[in-house]
């Protein structure tokens, strides 16, 4: 009776360490089949996700056939351009023209160092005028009494006669 007992033990005790050398393999086919099941679950709702978009669409096509978009009230233009203002260009162009025809004139006015008559002698020396010479002959066409821009004034004592001998 004892062995008997005793092989009942032994079949019980290789059965049990049968089942604990087998785990790994009972534990490898669990985490397979959940990783099935958990791929299979996100297929699922994938295309259960996809089935409901697509009905939302046909919905909003079925709704929108009967809307048609029409123009209430049509695009008007300006009746004329906003900008550039052609009269302020204009006349800001012609008051800076003057402006800068005057500054230019009065910079070669004062630049100028000609003199013309009895008053810029004296005050140019500060002396009495002992004579003046004058101007009898005509310039010949196409000279001019002035010297502008880098042109040579015409020789101004050619066909003049002096009135006075300061020499002797």
């Amino acid at each position: 009776m004892k062995k008997r007992d005793q092989a009942s033990i032994q079949s019980q005790l290789h059965l049990y360490q049968e089942r604990v050398a087998s785990s790994p393999e009972v534990e490898e086919e669990y985490k397979s089949i959940t990783r099935d099941n958990q791929t299979a679950q996100t297929f699922y709702a994938e295309l259960l996700n996809k089935i409901q978009t697509a009905k939302m669409a046909t919905d909003l096509e079925k709704r929108q056939q009967g809307e048609q978009f029409r123009v209430m009230d049509e695009p008007n233009l300006p009746e004329s351009p906003s900008s550039p203002k052609r009269p302020v260009y204009i006349a800001g162009g012609l008051a800076l023209g003057l402006i800068l025809g005057l500054l230019i004139v009065g910079s070669l006015e004062y630049l100028d160092t000609a003199v013309r008559s009895e008053r810029d002698i004296w005050a140019f020396t500060k002396l009495p005028t002992l004579g003046v010479i004058a101007l009898t002959g005509e310039l010949e066409p196409g000279e001019s009494k002035r010297r502008w821009f880098g042109r040579r004034s015409p020789d101004l004592t050619a066909g003049t006669k002096p009135l006075m001998n300061a020499g002797g």
